[in-house]
Formats: structure tokens, C-alpha cells, sequence
């Protein structure tokens, strides 16, 4: 993923999870989920990447 692809999806992100994930050219890492269980973790994954979604024009998902 390309660096003005990520700002696109991380602009939707509020302000504690933007610290959570960190953009490298062809990765993100996603820090502190450790902390959580499992079931935890699987949530906080469908509400980051939900609200992502919402950063992508609607034409554009599929």
C-alpha cells in the first residue's frame, strides 16, 4: 500500500487508534493488541477496518 492510499483509510481512524497502527512502505503494523483477548482483538479489527470503509467512495467497494 502506497503512503497516500493509508492516509486516505487512517484519516477515518479517531485519534487513539491512529497511534495504534504504524504505516511502513508495504506494511502496518498494529501495536497493543497484545493486551486484549482474542475475542477483543477480532473487534477492535472490525470496527478499525469498518470505519476505514467509510473512507473509500462507495462506487469503489466491492
Amino acid at each position: 500500500m502506497e503512503k497516500p492510499a493509508w492516509n486516505l483509510l487512517a484519516a477515518n481512524l479517531p485519534d487513539n487508534l491512529k497511534t495504534r497502527f504504524v504505516y511502513s512502505p508495504g506494511k502496518v503494523t498494529v501495536r497493543g493488541l497484545g493486551v486484549f483477548k482474542a475475542d477483543q482483538q477480532l473487534q477492535n479489527f472490525i470496527d478499525a477496518f469498518g470505519r476505514m470503509q467509510g473512507a473509500i467512495p462507495e462506487t469503489a467497494v466491492v
